[in-house]
């Protein structure tokens, strides 16, 4: 038997998807970077498995659970090239992966003024 949307859920369907060809057209020049890991975070090998030889759109549940709490490991140029694979996860994953919208809300908030470097330099590309 299969599962017909109603129309409050055709309608989110509809916001979803209009979301995420705006931020795929904006991301859709984003290179995946030569580099993409720092090297002094401790996590950095969990993180090196989850990414390694995958493009964004290759990143699969578990993979996004592997790296959840550990992406400031990501330089920040490789984590705007794998954002897309978060915000499409938020939008219309089916597998469990946690809560990818709040690592990447976390990721963004400022932090205390001593460690606002890494901060400064992932918030630069947005510009």
């Amino acid at each position: 038997m299969e599962y017909e949307l109603d129309e409050d859920e055709l309608a989110e369907l509809s916001e979803r998807t209009q979301i995420w060809e705006q931020l795929r057209a904006a991301f859709a020049a984003r290179q995946r970077p030569g580099e993409l890991l720092a090297h002094s975070c401790v996590y950095t090998e969990d993180v090196a498995r989850a990414v390694s030889g995958k493009s964004w759109d290759e990143l699969a549940a578990g993979d996004l659970l592997q790296i959840r709490m550990d992406l400031r490991c990501l330089l920040p140029e490789a984590f705007w090239y794998f954002f897309p694979a978060f915000v499409h996860h938020c939008l219309f994953g089916t597998e469990e992966a946690g809560d990818p919208g709040f690592w990447v809300v976390y990721v963004l908030t400022p932090p205390p003024e001593d460690r606002l470097s890494y901060f400064d330099e992932l918030v630069r590309p947005l510009s």
